[in-house]
Formats: C-alpha cells, sequence, structure tokens
C-alpha cells in the first residue's frame, strides 16, 4: 500500500560522517556494556500509546487489561518506567535520542502556529535511533495514527518511510523483510474534554467516571490494533525480533491538581504528577524466555541504547541511558522529568516536584537551574510524597522525610548540571519573544 505521506531521510552519507565523528568522542557516563557474542541485528518495533498511564500499585486498571488483550506474555515488564516529559513531542524526541529534552536543547508548539520556535528543530549533534540503525542497514518507519507528529517535519524526516493508518503496519514489514527494520508506532489517547465537561453539567453525572470510562474504551481499541501488530512483527522470520510497548506519557485526564478526584472543570495544562509520568513498559521477544518483572526505577531514555545493542549498532556519544537487557536495574536509581519551571525526581517510593515559580519559564532557560540552586528542599517551592501509599499525592511528606527529600532534591541538581544541563548560555531575548509568540509547549 502507498504511503500517505511520505518524508526523506537525512543522506546516509551525511549521517555516517557524524556517527564516525561522535564515535570517537568521549563516551556518555555509564556506558552500557557490549555482550562479547553478538546476534544477528533485530527486527525491532517500539509502541507509544501516549497518555496511557501504568495502574496504580496492586490495583490492576485499563492499562493491565490492555495488556492482557495482547495475548502473550512479555519477556520483561517494568512495575517502576518513567517518562521524562509529559509533553508528547519532546518525551518522544528524548527517547528516541538517549538525551533529557533541555539538553538537546528540545521544545514543541502549538499546532495552531504557524511559525516553529527555534528550540523545535532535533540539532545534528543528537542523532536519533532511525538515524543511527539505518547507518547499520535498517530500514525505518514511523506509524502515526494519531497524525499528531506531521507539524513536524522534522522528526518525520528522521524515518525512511512514514504513514497515518494502522493497517500500513503490516504492509510495510512485509514489504521490507530483506533488510533489518525498525517500525515505530505511534498513538494518542486524547480524550474528549471538550464534550465531556458541557454533557457531564447537563446531565448531572460524574465527569470523572465519564472521563475513566472513556479512557478504558479508547485503551481497550488500542490494544486489539496493537495485538495485529505484534501479531506481525514477532511472528517467525528471517532474524530476531523485539516489541517495546510503552506511553511517551502518562498525561490524559487533565488534571491540574494532586487531589484525589478530577476538579469540576478540567483544564488541559500540562502538569507533572507522579501518574503523568509513570507509563507501562513491556518488552516482548520473538524468542521463547521465562516472564520475568524488575520493580526498580527506569527512565525511557534507557530504550536508545537497548535498541543500539539490539542492531548491533555503536550507541552515539551523548546517550545517558543505561541498556536495559544486559544489565541488572539499580533498585537505588532515581528517575528524572521536566516541564515548563517544574522538575521532578523519582525514587522506588517517593516523587519530590520542584514548582520553581517562574512566570513564563521554560526548563530550557538557566534560571531555572539558578532557582533550584538556591530554594532549598525544605522551602514551598517543593512537595514531597510517598506515591507508593499514596499514589494521588494528597499528603505531603516534605518535614516528615527531610532525608528523602535531600537525596531526590541533590539528583535534580545533578541533572540539572549534568546530563540534563541547558544549553551553556541563557535565552536571548529574541529566542523568549520566539518561545512566547509561537506557543511552545514547554513554556508558561
Amino acid at each position: 500500500m502507498a504511503a500517505r505521506w511520505t518524508a526523506t531521510a537525512r543522506p546516509v552519507s551525511d549521517v555516517f560522517a557524524w556517527v564516525l565523528v561522535l564515535a570517537a568522542c568521549a563516551q556518555a557516563p555509564e556506558p552500557a556494556p557490549v555482550a562479547e557474542t553478538r546476534q544477528p541485528p533485530a527486527d525491532l518495533v517500539l509502541v507509544l500509546i501516549n497518555g496511557m498511564r501504568a495502574d496504580q500499585p496492586g490495583i490492576p486498571g485499563p492499562a493491565a487489561a490492555f495488556f492482557a488483550t495482547l495475548g502473550r506474555p512479555a519477556a520483561v515488564s517494568y512495575d517502576r518506567a518513567i517518562t521524562q516529559s509529559v509533553n508528547s513531542y519532546a518525551s518522544v524526541v528524548s527517547l528516541l535520542t538517549g538525551r533529557y529534552p533541555t539538553a538537546i536543547p528540545l521544545c514543541s508548539w502549538g499546532l495552531g502556529a504557524t511559525v516553529a520556535p527555534w528550540c523545535v528543530a532535533i540539532p545534528e549533534a543528537a542523532p536519533t535511533l532511525p538515524e543511527v540503525l539505518g547507518v547499520y542497514g535498517y530500514d525505518t518507519a514511523l506509524i502515526d495514527v494519531s497524525s499528531g507528529m506531521r507539524e513536524h517535519d522534522f522528526l518525520v524526516s528522521e524515518f525512511g518511510s512514514a504513514y497515518t493508518f494502522a493497517d500500513d503496519a503490516a504492509t510495510w514489514w512485509s514489504a521490507h523483510e530483506a533488510h533489518p527494520r525498525l517500525l515505530v508506532y505511534l498513538s494518542d489517547l486524547t480524550l474528549p474534554l471538550a464534550a465531556a465537561v458541557p454533557a457531564a453539567r447537563a446531565t448531572g453525572g460524574d465527569l470523572a467516571a465519564t472521563l475513566q470510562a472513556a479512557y478504558s474504551t479508547r485503551l481497550s481499541s488500542e490494544a486489539s490494533a496493537v495485538k495485529t501488530l505484534l501479531d506481525r512483527a514477532l511472528s517467525p522470520g528471517p532474524r530476531p525480533a523485539w516489541a517495546f510497548v510503552t506511553s511517551a506519557h502518562g498525561l490524559v485526564l487533565g488534571e491540574t491538581t494532586g487531589t484525589p478526584s478530577l476538579p469540576v472543570d478540567p483544564v488541559q495544562h500540562d502538569v507533572i504528577l507522579e501518574r503523568t509520568i509513570h507509563v507501562p513498559l513491556a518488552i516482548y521477544s520473538s524468542a521463547r524466555s521465562e516472564p520475568r518483572r524488575e520493580s526498580a526505577v527506569v527512565e525511557l531514555l534507557d530504550l536508545a541504547p537497548t535498541f543500539c545493542r539490539l542492531g548491533n549498532a555503536m550507541p552515539p556519544a551523548g546517550l545517558y541511558g543505561r541498556e536495559l537487557l544486559s544489565t541488572k536495574p539499580d533498585p537505588t536509581r532515581i528517575a528524572y522529568a521536566e516541564f515548563g519551571d517544574m522538575i521532578a525526581a523519582r525514587s522506588a517510593s517517593h516523587l519530590l516536584l520542584a514548582r520553581l515559580w517562574k512566570h513564563g519559564g521554560s526548563t530550557l532557560d538557566p534560571e531555572i537551574t539558578e532557582r533550584l540552586l538556591t530554594a532549598p528542599p525544605s522551602s514551598s517551592s517543593f512537595s514531597l510524597h510517598n506515591v507508593e501509599t499514596d499514589p494521588m499525592q494528597t499528603t505531603e511528606r516534605l518535614l516528615t522525610e527531610p532525608a528523602e527529600a535531600l537525596r531526590l532534591y541533590q539528583h535534580m541538581v545533578e541533572v540539572r548540571q549534568g546530563a540534563g544541563a541547558p544549553p551553556d548560555r541563557g535565552l536571548t531575548t529574541e529566542q523568549v519573544k520566539a518561545l512566547r509568540e509561537t506557543g511552545a509547549l514547554n513554556y508558561f
């Protein structure tokens, strides 16, 4: 079937040139170990159902039903996978480059804008997975059934082909059997808040229940399409195959507070809550293996080095994730997420959120780091919750658990001054003006 819309990737010669340069550079901190015996390059599928969130601890919910519908056991399931942004575009590009959004640097922009802000383009120094694997002979495709990325041609152009219909996934997969394949399947669970609010008012219905029902229905529908894709991709073929199923973020119900119930009028601002950055992550293999669960914290940044290993590709310098399949997750690890003037650090049990109150603030602005350094973790700029026992974040623990708050705060500082540091120079007046006028979505 012909592509509904296609884009041409960067010339392979250009990509190969900078891959050689990057390979000669210093490696990123904690490089993933390389297996001594390499398997053939694997076929790879990445499924992103944006808006799908992890179920509450110990309570099977819509996510559990979604994975049950897939009809196959995962080789590995991760209970505490954390995304790096609540913005779809920033999160997707972050996991495709293995870098924190601010370090790229990267922002998104409103679909109504006519001119992209300066921080939208993906720099040459931040190679994406389709570019890197393309150098190693991979055919690559983006199946964007939500059509949310079509406004971002610079992302689409990272892939060899791009489509907007789920049925095209199987067609493309069969047509490219001769070479190793990377297929990214992207969908979105955006709920009809504009219609749900007046409907609930008119009928006196429970708005939260209405949205939860809509969420479960949408997720169930997505599961059927993903099952069809996995059944095809993981069937016996010319090479090993792996599929990774996750979400770029869990922001789906429009929360703006940590209260147990939704506000009467949900506002669709991007806000960091634990349930908006805690996403499911399951890895499937065409080979038989004993299913296992991992409870340690992992980041979606870890997907980039993992894909490089499975594709026998040299990870470019600058990847800060940790390869998932050949290393045991660290039970003491802390994950990091950011958006606007907010920074979050998530341990195995707690979430520390810093709201640094910079009106019109962007994570790209070095002033956010300055404010972080001058605000003690006991100040009103921070909140701490045990999200394992209090997933709705109703009980503040900042004063009762200062040691945990300090540990998470120190990780925030470490990332903001290291792997997730913003550009060396502050934003110029022109850059700030462009962010405001073009509706950049990493900007308040």
